[in-house]
């Protein structure tokens, strides 16, 4: 008895059901071409043919891979590693994001390591991550392997505005090639900078300094205008406490600086303040006021645009970047620029729009 054609089926990997992973069994129709000889197989609507999988399944993947790790999608989905990190960087969205990108108006710089040291570049107007590039300002010969990046930047000329910290390296290449820009110096750094000088003396006479220190935190909260006549008209016959009083003082003033509400007020609290170290003439204040002093444009910049822009999200992106390169286990250069640019990480929840 003669029997017919065995029937041949594919099987197309799809969402998974109440948890167990599931498959899609189709009827696989060989087809001749009308105009040679060989055969083919039509391509089946919504299956990723590389792969077989479902596009539906595709979409789950790539959302999943903004918190979970590829081996955990393996686990929960059922799809290779290799195979889920290959539909995400191949996946539509992926691509049509890495194709449309803009330079943004606001650009934020930071050097951070990751494996090596590399170089992340923030569009700080929508807070997300522009670029990522594989050399950062500890890389041997920085100067010169950071031209080329600098130099690949389209239409620098929309730039308005740059955030950096108080890095030499990224200010010399930003006046270079984004000249037209204004240099912003993050608060915090500067901040970092004055407090550390403070506690350079809170270590050598812990107690009168770390009260001081103390005293200036929580009276800025009040009102910092008034901090240097409160701390330094109490009478105290020590004239350790009474230095630690004075020294705290001016760490206040300039911490009153960036309550200012424009450039003006700024640049003329910042005077006020060296005028103060000035008067009362401590030692150990040259050099800090030397160094503020060298930064000064950049310091100002802060208020011409509202006090808007600083380097709390690109410090955050770091973070992120790090996070996801340790849960990974060392995904390569490539995939983690690929997975930032695309997934936007962030330390902040979107805020959802009001219903009126």
């Amino acid at each position: 008895m003669q029997t017919g054609k065995k029937k041949q089926y594919a099987y197309i990997r799809t969402t998974p059901i109440n948890g167990f992973p599931a498959f899609l069994r189709i009827l696989r129709n060989r087809r001749r071409c009308n105009d040679c000889p060989s055969t083919y197989t039509p391509a089946i609507p919504g299956v990723v043919r590389s792969h077989r999988v479902t596009t539906s399944l595709a979409d789950l993947i790539h959302r999943m891979a903004s918190d979970h790790t590829f081996a955990q999608i393996e686990r929960e989905v059922g799809v290779d590693r290799s195979v889920a990190r290959s539909l995400f960087v191949n996946h539509p969205i992926t691509l049509q994001k890495l194709e449309n990108r803009t330079t943004p108006r606001v650009l934020g710089f930071d050097g951070f390591h990751l494996s090596k040291s590399r170089t992340t570049v923030t569009d700080l107007e929508n807070n997300r991550l522009w670029e990522m590039w594989e050399k950062g300002e500890r890389s041997p010969n920085a100067k010169e392997v950071l031209r080329e990046p600098f130099r690949q930047i389209p239409t620098p000329e929309i730039v308005e505005s740059v955030v950096i910290d108080m890095s030499y390296l990224y200010r010399n290449l930003i006046k270079e090639f984004l000249s037209s820009a204004a240099i912003i110096i993050d608060p915090w750094h500067v901040f970092r900078m004055h407090i550390k000088n403070f506690n350079k003396w809170n270590k050598s006479k812990k107690l009168p300094y770390r009260k001081a220190l103390y005293s200036v935190r929580k009276r800025l909260k009040e009102e910092a205008e008034n901090l240097e006549v409160s701390m330094l008209e109490e009478t105290d016959t020590s004239g350790l406490k009474r230095e630690a009083r004075i020294r705290g003082a001016i760490l206040a003033k300039f911490l009153w600086i960036y309550q200012a509400t424009d450039r003006k007020k700024a640049e003329e609290r910042l005077e006020v303040w060296r005028t103060m170290i000035e008067h009362h003439n401590l030692p150990g204040y040259e050099k800090l006021v030397e160094h503020t002093y060298e930064w000064k444009a950049e310091i100002l910049a802060y208020f011409d645009f509202e006090r808007k822009y600083t380097a709390a999200f690109t410090e955050s992106v770091n973070g992120i970047l790090r996070a996801k390169y340790i849960a990974g286990r060392g995904y390569s250069f490539d995939f983690m620029r690929i997975w930032g640019m695309v997934r936007s990480p962030s330390c902040h929840k979107p805020t959802s729009a009001k219903h009126e």
